[in-house]
């Protein structure tokens, strides 16, 4: 806001006998000298020190204008009414000086501050622009790489499993090992690189839910084929299904993404089990949505890692697991990914030693969930138990 200078540089004459109104109108000059000049001073000025030389000057001027009195005569003379008033406020401006100067130098300090803080961003934008392309580089690579690995994988793993049926022939005991080897690196690689193809579309925006989600069976479209494909994983480490689930019932959801949220924790529920001990999987009805929780029992995981599990590249499972190859860490984090997609929760209790068991829920209206999940920070997402 611009501040107006009371006009009043010609200082008339004062003419009045009354010394009381003739003290009170040389005040009011003076106040409005000072008020003027400070307003001068401060637009003339482009720094601190240059406010200081300019006060400086004015204060020489006016203490000039007081023509040598006494100031011992200023004290019950009359007659000097007007030189009173300018020593007052000559005294009055010299207090107003110094706190222009304090405030010129907070000033200056300030905008040099700003200043810093502007080039400080300007740097953080050019590293974080870098770091986007860096980054896309990346997930085009990891994209590329793992498509071209894949197919060969597939390749491998077929002929090493016509092997290990001996289809192809009989084979001795070092080369049945070598076979079973052979077989189990090739797939646990596969499931490597079907965790970064689904990492690489989650962090290009590729994994969101599409509008042309559609009502879905749960039980009969996604589970049951998801445990037909993975049935020859069950019946090699000689565990079996137990399910306990509700009436059957539909959810709008996007068949592929949940296939993968299934996939993701079943195998998870089979690499970290105990051999020969159930799975169970449960889905519970209840007011706003559907709950599902994936159980196996093993060597579980500490309660206070039970939140950790869900973030990108977490080995928070496998460091529990001395005698299972490591992981991606990607399968629980892009679980989570999608269900929050479909604005849901997920999260995990343990007991451990014992057991290890996943929940997640899918709301029946979930616009509405969305909407209110986007309102809490990410972290308030995985429910903490």
């Amino acid at each position: 806001m611009s501040q107006q200078k009371h006009t009043n540089d010609a200082e008339p004459t004062i003419h009045t006998n009354d010394e009381g109104i003739k003290q009170l109108e040389y005040r009011i000059r003076e106040y409005s000298r000072n008020y003027n000049i400070s307003l001068e001073l401060l637009e003339k000025s482009s720094n601190p020190q240059e406010l200081i030389d300019a006060i400086f000057d004015e204060y020489i001027r006016r203490l000039d204008e007081l023509k040598g009195i006494d100031l011992k005569d200023l004290e019950g003379e009359t007659h000097l009414v007007e030189e009173k008033e300018k020593f007052k406020s000559l005294v009055m401006f010299a207090t107003q000086s110094s706190l222009m100067r304090e405030n010129a130098q907070l000033y200056e300090q300030l905008d040099k501050a700003n200043s810093e803080l502007r080039s400080a961003n300007d740097q953080l934008d050019t590293k974080n622009r870098q770091l986007a392309a860096l980054n896309e580089h990346y997930l085009n690579m990891l994209s590329f790489a793992s498509h071209e690995l894949r197919s060969p994988l597939i390749s491998i793993l077929g002929y090493a499993e016509l092997m290990s049926d001996k289809v192809m022939g009989e084979l001795n005991s070092d080369q049945e090992e070598a076979v079973g080897v052979i077989t189990k690196v090739s797939k646990n690689l596969i499931d490597m690189i079907r965790n970064y193809l689904d990492l690489t579309r989650i962090e290009t925006g590729q994994l969101s839910l599409p509008e042309n989600r559609e009502p879905i069976n749960i039980c009969d479209d996604i589970i049951a084929p998801v445990l037909v494909e993975m049935n020859e994983q069950f019946s090699k480490n000689k565990m079996n299904i137990e399910a306990k689930t509700c009436d059957p019932f539909r959810l709008d959801v996007d068949r592929d993404l949940m296939r993968i949220v299934f996939t993701n924790l079943f195998s998870n529920a089979v690499k970290y089990g105990k051999k020969g001990t159930p799975i169970k999987y449960e889905i519970t009805e209840e007011d706003e949505c559907y709950r599902f929780s994936i159980s196996n029992q093993g060597v579980g995981i500490k309660p206070e890692s039970t939140k950790d599990i869900f973030e990108k590249f977490s080995q928070a499972l496998e460091s529990q697991q001395w005698d299972t190859p490591k992981g991606t860490g990607l399968g629980l984090f892009i679980a989570r990914k999608i269900v929050e997609e479909h604005g849901g929760k997920i999260w995990a209790e343990s007991r451990f030693g014992e057991w290890f068991t996943v929940y997640f829920n899918i709301p029946r209206d979930i616009e509405k969930s969305i909407a209110r999940m986007q309102e809490q920070p990410e972290e308030a997402r995985i429910v903490e138990r």
